[in-house]
């Protein structure tokens, strides 16, 4: 969660630096998705103007279990799919304690999307 925290610190110091750059980051969605044997998304395509309360929900999950990296991408995905915006850079920041193994034919189809819904 540290790395969250960094990544939620780093955009909100960010928007400090000029006018253009506060607006483009209020703009700034996050949906987080939590995955073991199932993945799930805590919450969906919220602003990032929050982040104070974003980060308090997050706090509430911890890492564990078995990792199926693949029902993660696969909920990634989705997430992708339904809320991509050709006006805004549509990223994925995906994180892990490094266990488990990961399908990496999935994960070029993950970084295929973007490519493929412009």
């Amino acid at each position: 969660m540290e790395s969250v925290f960094s990544f939620i610190e780093t955009r909100k110091n960010l928007r400090k630096s000029t006018p253009v750059v506060q607006m483009a980051i209020d703009r700034d969605t996050v949906s987080p998705v939590l995955f073991n044997s199932s993945a799930t998304a805590i919450f969906e395509n919220r602003r990032l103007s929050h982040s104070d309360e974003l980060l308090q929900e997050m706090m509430k999950y911890s890492a564990g279990g078995v990792k199926n990296f693949a029902e993660g991408i696969k909920c990634a995905s989705n997430l992708i799919n339904k809320y991509h915006d050709p006006l805004k850079v549509n990223l994925v920041i995906f994180l892990s304690d490094g266990l488990g193994i990961l399908p990496e034919n999935k994960l070029r189809e993950l970084c295929q999307l973007e490519t493929n819904l412009e």
